[in-house]
Protein backbone atom coordinates (compact mmCIF):
# COMPACT_ATOMS: atom_id res chain seq x y z
CA UNK A 1 0.00 0.00 0.00
CA UNK A 2 1.44 3.25 -1.33
CA UNK A 3 1.62 5.82 1.76
CA UNK A 4 -0.12 9.24 1.67
CA UNK A 5 1.55 12.65 2.79
CA UNK A 6 -1.50 15.37 3.17
CA UNK A 7 0.33 18.70 3.59
CA UNK A 8 -1.55 20.62 6.83
CA UNK A 9 -4.47 22.91 5.45
CA UNK A 10 -5.76 26.24 6.55
CA UNK A 11 -8.88 26.59 8.64
CA UNK A 12 -12.23 25.89 6.93
CA UNK A 13 -13.75 28.98 8.53
CA UNK A 14 -12.58 32.57 9.30
CA UNK A 15 -12.49 33.14 13.24
CA UNK A 16 -14.74 36.17 13.70
CA UNK A 17 -16.24 37.62 17.40
CA UNK A 18 -20.03 36.61 17.68
CA UNK A 19 -22.39 39.09 17.01
CA UNK A 20 -25.11 39.62 19.09
CA UNK A 21 -28.27 41.99 17.83
CA UNK A 22 -30.72 41.98 20.06
CA UNK A 23 -34.16 44.61 18.45
CA UNK A 24 -36.77 45.70 20.37
CA UNK A 25 -39.96 43.65 20.66
CA UNK A 26 -42.38 45.77 18.77
CA UNK A 27 -46.11 45.36 19.76
CA UNK A 28 -49.48 45.04 17.35
CA UNK A 29 -49.83 48.84 16.92
CA UNK A 30 -53.58 47.96 15.46
CA UNK A 31 -56.93 51.21 15.76
CA UNK A 32 -59.15 48.51 15.57
CA UNK A 33 -61.97 50.52 15.16
CA UNK A 34 -60.81 52.19 12.48
CA UNK A 35 -60.02 49.38 10.80
CA UNK A 36 -63.04 47.73 11.29
CA UNK A 37 -64.59 50.85 9.63
CA UNK A 38 -62.53 51.02 6.52
CA UNK A 39 -63.35 47.02 5.82
CA UNK A 40 -67.06 47.61 6.27
CA UNK A 41 -67.06 50.77 3.80
CA UNK A 42 -64.89 48.56 1.31
CA UNK A 43 -67.11 45.71 1.54
CA UNK A 44 -70.20 47.81 1.37
CA UNK A 45 -68.77 49.29 -2.04
CA UNK A 46 -71.52 47.91 -4.54
CA UNK A 47 -74.16 49.76 -2.84
CA UNK A 48 -72.60 52.95 -3.54
CA UNK A 49 -70.82 52.83 -6.40
CA UNK A 50 -71.90 53.19 -10.22
CA UNK A 51 -69.36 50.21 -11.01
CA UNK A 52 -69.64 48.16 -8.53
CA UNK A 53 -73.40 48.03 -8.55
CA UNK A 54 -73.18 47.52 -12.72
CA UNK A 55 -72.42 43.74 -11.57
CA UNK A 56 -74.03 42.90 -8.40
CA UNK A 57 -76.64 40.87 -9.68
CA UNK A 58 -74.00 38.54 -10.49
CA UNK A 59 -72.19 39.08 -7.01
CA UNK A 60 -72.80 35.92 -4.74
CA UNK A 61 -70.56 36.41 -2.01
CA UNK A 62 -68.32 38.95 -1.09
CA UNK A 63 -65.64 39.51 1.94
CA UNK A 64 -63.57 41.78 3.17
CA UNK A 65 -60.53 40.72 5.88
CA UNK A 66 -57.82 42.78 7.41
CA UNK A 67 -54.95 40.52 9.42
CA UNK A 68 -52.05 41.95 11.40
CA UNK A 69 -49.56 40.74 13.17
CA UNK A 70 -45.59 41.22 15.06
CA UNK A 71 -43.08 38.44 13.95
CA UNK A 72 -40.35 38.11 16.18
CA UNK A 73 -37.35 35.69 15.24
CA UNK A 74 -34.84 34.58 17.45
CA UNK A 75 -31.05 33.01 15.81
CA UNK A 76 -28.63 31.66 18.14
CA UNK A 77 -25.93 29.66 17.16
CA UNK A 78 -22.87 27.37 18.98
CA UNK A 79 -20.32 29.92 18.60
CA UNK A 80 -22.05 32.85 20.34
CA UNK A 81 -24.07 34.67 17.99
CA UNK A 82 -27.33 36.32 19.33
CA UNK A 83 -29.94 37.67 16.63
CA UNK A 84 -33.24 39.02 17.56
CA UNK A 85 -35.47 41.20 14.93
CA UNK A 86 -39.00 42.12 15.04
CA UNK A 87 -41.22 42.71 12.30
CA UNK A 88 -45.07 44.04 11.54
CA UNK A 89 -47.22 43.38 8.67
CA UNK A 90 -50.51 43.92 8.05
CA UNK A 91 -52.69 42.44 5.36
CA UNK A 92 -56.30 43.42 3.40
CA UNK A 93 -58.37 40.51 1.54
CA UNK A 94 -61.18 41.16 -0.72
CA UNK A 95 -62.85 38.24 -2.19
CA UNK A 96 -65.86 38.25 -5.17
CA UNK A 97 -67.63 35.34 -6.19
CA UNK A 98 -70.32 34.45 -9.31
CA UNK A 99 -71.31 31.39 -10.99
CA UNK A 100 -70.87 30.87 -14.47
CA UNK A 101 -73.66 29.98 -16.37
CA UNK A 102 -72.29 26.12 -16.86
CA UNK A 103 -72.23 26.18 -13.00
CA UNK A 104 -68.77 26.64 -12.64
CA UNK A 105 -67.67 28.73 -9.57
CA UNK A 106 -65.40 31.98 -10.55
CA UNK A 107 -63.62 33.19 -7.58
CA UNK A 108 -61.30 36.53 -7.47
CA UNK A 109 -59.56 37.37 -4.74
CA UNK A 110 -56.69 40.50 -4.15
CA UNK A 111 -54.92 41.21 -1.36
CA UNK A 112 -51.58 43.02 -0.27
CA UNK A 113 -49.57 43.32 2.69
CA UNK A 114 -46.75 45.56 4.20
CA UNK A 115 -45.65 47.66 7.22
CA UNK A 116 -47.87 50.24 6.34
CA UNK A 117 -50.74 50.88 3.19
CA UNK A 118 -50.79 54.20 0.76
CA UNK A 119 -53.45 53.07 -1.86
CA UNK A 120 -57.22 53.65 -0.53
CA UNK A 121 -58.93 50.38 -0.03
CA UNK A 122 -61.52 51.44 -2.40
CA UNK A 123 -58.97 51.35 -5.28
CA UNK A 124 -58.44 47.90 -4.25
CA UNK A 125 -61.52 46.85 -4.19
CA UNK A 126 -62.92 48.46 -7.59
CA UNK A 127 -60.62 46.49 -8.60
CA UNK A 128 -61.79 42.96 -7.89
CA UNK A 129 -65.40 43.92 -8.44
CA UNK A 130 -63.96 45.01 -12.38
CA UNK A 131 -63.41 40.82 -12.71
CA UNK A 132 -66.48 39.65 -12.19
Amino acid sequence: MKQVQTPPQADDFSHEKPLISLAEPVALNVDADAWAGRMARASALYRKDPLARAGEGNVQYSTAQFHGRVTTTWLATNEGTIVRKTAQEYQEVFAVGTQAPDGMRLDRRMSRRGARFGTSTRLLLLRVMRWI
